[in-house]
């Protein structure tokens, strides 16, 4: 069997990421795991279990986690495995990975492997599931400074967030570049780019996404109202917005988002910054390993 390290991050999951792991270590018995200490930690652990000889390196924890292992592991030919124990975990509703966290164990050592794409902005930086800006990075804004509620869980505190950014929350002029091409978006709400389908905690923000097609998907909303947010938002749920008219889609290799005012944009759910940022595909950048078909 391959050798495997999981970096668990105890922190996700407002912190029942590692009370879950424990529980799960317990039942299936010694599995070489590595705690993460801080934001970025994650990446150093993988990068030493590379360095080390293991063939798998999985995440345990959020798409944050994942995003910061998988940074480590492009390009290495070690093999992703994803463990979901955060509050969203989208990556693994696209890849299709368990949420119960042993049968995701069971995946990361036994599961099929599978060759996907990553991204890298202009900065250096990857992500491996969906970059935005707007609306969804505002709410990850708001979500930071509410880290340090823990008695509320973290579906609540996500909703919480959502509503405190919507009664203040102003749609800004963004212009998206696609492999070269200027795109003027006035008063947009939200624009998104990635490799995989969902983020929000299960909005299918990029229903067409293929993550192992060498594109990036690029959504976007424009002149939506604010009043017409919690309509937009069930259209989400489906992918059904594609087909809402001030909706916008399509895909490229390079793709860069300018501003005219100070807008932030995530990547994989986390804070990474203000406009302009750009990124590009790493096609095939990722080994992962996924549930059997």
């Amino acid at each position: 069997m391959a050798r495997t390290c999981f970096v668990l991050n105890p922190a996700s999951g407002s912190g029942m990421a590692a009370r879950r792991w424990t529980r799960t270590v317990a039942a299936l018995g010694p599995l070489e795991t590595r705690e993460t200490l801080g934001p970025g930690d994650a990446t150093r652990l993988a990068r030493e279990a590379v360095e080390e000889g293991f063939d798998r390196v999985a995440a345990v924890g959020g798409d944050g986690t994942v995003r910061e292992v998988a940074s480590a592991l492009v390009g290495t030919g070690a093999v992703l495995g994803v463990v979901p124990a955060g509050t969203a975990n989208d990556l693994a509703r696209t890849l299709r990975i368990p949420r119960d966290l042993g049968k995701a164990v069971d995946v990361v050592q036994k599961g099929t492997i599978r060759t996907i794409d990553a991204a890298e902005t202009d900065s250096g930086k990857r992500f491996v599931n969906i970059a935005g800006a707007g609306f969804d990075a505002a709410v990850s804004v708001t979500l930071d400074r509410q880290r340090s509620v823990r008695k509320l869980s973290p579906q609540l505190r996500y909703y919480l967030a959502i509503l405190s950014t919507f009664v203040r929350y102003q749609a800004t002029d963004l212009v998206l570049t696609l492999d070269g091409e200027r795109h003027g978006a006035p008063g947009c709400l939200l624009a998104a780019v990635g490799v995989m389908r969902f983020y929000g905690d299960g909005l299918m923000m990029l229903p067409r996404a293929d993550p192992s097609d060498g594109l990036l998907d690029v959504c976007r909303g424009q002149g939506i109202r604010m009043a017409e947010l919690v309509s937009f938002l069930r259209l989400l749920k489906t992918g059904a917005h594609l087909e809402h008219p001030k909706v916008h889609y399509a895909q490229a290799r390079e793709v860069a988002f300018e501003s005219v005012s100070p807008t932030p944009y995530h990547l994989d759910g986390d804070v990474a910054g203000f406009l302009p940022f750009s990124a590009r595909v790493l096609p095939g950048a990722l080994m992962v390993a996924v549930p059997e078909a």
